[in-house]
């Protein structure tokens, strides 16, 4: 199940740890075409780290538009993936439909594998 929370402005703040306590991970999506966007990834990132730690819960980051050119500099995007402990980072436009599958796909599989590795810890220990 996909929640998107972009157009909210906050209106509905109160009920992300409702959605985030059901969630499997998380896409980061921000618009390439505005600094702003990037900039605001961080406070995203507050409210997720109220509820897991990154380090087992899986972030994708996203730049979305980037049919319209990509304001962030590489260095900047990869410095916030690796300091947030980020899965990957990919860049999409949902009007052409570049990567958008590709993305989906890589966090979907990652998201299956942790659980299957999960799964076999677990089971390691019931025998």
């Amino acid at each position: 199940m996909l929640y998107d929370t972009t157009r909210w402005n906050g209106q509905y703040d109160s009920l992300i740890p409702v959605f985030l306590a059901k969630a499997d991970g998380v896409l980061l999506l921000f618009d390439s075409s505005t600094k702003t966007d990037f900039d605001g990834l961080k406070d995203c990132l507050n409210i997720i780290t109220n509820f897991y730690e990154l380090e087992d819960f899986p972030v994708l980051l996203i730049a979305n538009k980037i049919d319209l050119g990509k304001i962030v500099e590489n260095e900047e995007i990869e410095k916030f993936q690796k300091e947030n402990q980020l899965i990957g980072y990919f860049e999409v436009s949902c009007k052409t439909g570049y990567n958008v599958i590709e993305s989906f796909d890589f966090f979907m599989e990652y998201i299956i594998q942790k659980e299957n590795e999960q799964r076999n810890i677990l089971q390691k220990y019931l025998k």
